[in-house]
């Protein structure tokens, strides 16, 4: 799986930066799926293939970081917070959840790209493992 074969949730109240996020992504042939606010994008990886994030750390109804507690609930995705105001507290909890980078907006995206190529191999060399494992061993009692 790489970059090309993502479906990524970009989750923004901001709907200047999540589109222009969202169009950037789309240009280099990604497909892209849109939230506003954070119960937005829990109810978008409900009902859709997203196997990666992009959240912002401040929406309506929730923080991002809320968001990703239910999200990985549901299904583990990759995750980049975004944020206009980083602080220390954020990285922290953000590291305990597990995210990539907590990145301040404007982001890099090239670092963005980066981030996102990385996690996909990762994904897919799991997969690969997963698939080679043959479970009845685990299950064997003799």
């Amino acid at each position: 799986m790489t970059a090309a074969a993502a479906n990524i949730l970009v989750a923004d109240d901001d709907t200047g930066f999540r589109t222009s996020l969202s169009s950037i992504l789309r240009d280099q042939g990604l497909s892209v799926f849109e939230a506003s606010t954070a119960m937005e994008a829990v109810e978008v990886v409900r009902e859709e293939p997203v196997n990666f994030s992009v959240l912002d750390v401040h929406m309506p109804g929730g923080t991002g970081l809320e968001a990703y507690k239910l999200i990985v609930s549901i299904r583990y995705i990759p995750v980049i917070f975004v944020t206009g105001d980083i602080d220390q507290h954020i990285v922290n909890e953000a590291r305990h959840l597990g995210a990539l980078m907590v990145l301040e907006k404007p982001p890099n995206i090239a670092l963005m790209f980066e981030l996102l190529n990385r996690a996909m191999w990762m994904l897919e060399a799991n997969l690969r493992m997963i698939e080679q494992l043959d479970v009845t061993d685990l299950f064997s009692w003799e």
